[in-house]
This record gives C-alpha cells, sequence and structure tokens, in this order.
C-alpha cells in the first residue's frame, strides 16, 4: 500500500482504539508529517495485545510518542524492527 493508505488506517484505528484526534493532530504536527504519526498509531495497534509489555492506553502512548518525536528521542524505525522480530520469533515457534 502507499503510505496515504497507512494514513487512511491509522486514521480510522485512531478512533476504534480511542485516540482523540487532538493526540492525532499533535502527532502529525510535532513529528513532521502524518506518515510518521500514522506509523506510530500502527505500531501502538500492534503493541495493544503483546504479552510481554501490552499498550493500556493508546491515546496515552501516542502522547508519549510525541513527546519522544518533540525531543529527538523517538525511533519508529526501531519499533518497527522489534516488531518483526516479535512476529517472527512467534512464528517460529
Amino acid at each position: 500500500p502507499d503510505p496515504l493508505a497507512f494514513i487512511e488506517a491509522a486514521i480510522q484505528r485512531c478512533s476504534e482504539l480511542n485516540i482523540g484526534g487532538t493526540a492525532w493532530d499533535d502527532a502529525c504536527e510535532v513529528m513532521g508529517r502524518p506518515f510518521a504519526a500514522a506509523l506510530a498509531v500502527l505500531v501502538i495497534d500492534a503493541r495493544r495485545l503483546d504479552p510481554v509489555r501490552p499498550v493500556h492506553s493508546a491515546g496515552g502512548m501516542l502522547r508519549a510518542m510525541t513527546r519522544h518525536a518533540a525531543a529527538g528521542t523517538l525511533n519508529l524505525a526501531g519499533s518497527l524492527i522489534a516488531l518483526t522480530k516479535q512476529r517472527r520469533s512467534n512464528d517460529a515457534s
């Protein structure tokens, strides 16, 4: 899918995950582009049912990721890599 499809999916998931519009808007503004915010939402969604560290508050997690982005410490690539490794590990077992 193209980036717009990811953005549209993330916007839809925001309402389903009870992420408020202001949290989404803030993430888009601070992260510099909606695609980065969309990836953050999709990472949050994937981690909702994580057996070790599940996300209990998707809105709170997006706000925390936005703060990290503002501080220059958000590592979306690392989050995506970790999800991939976890998925591979689960598929192997």
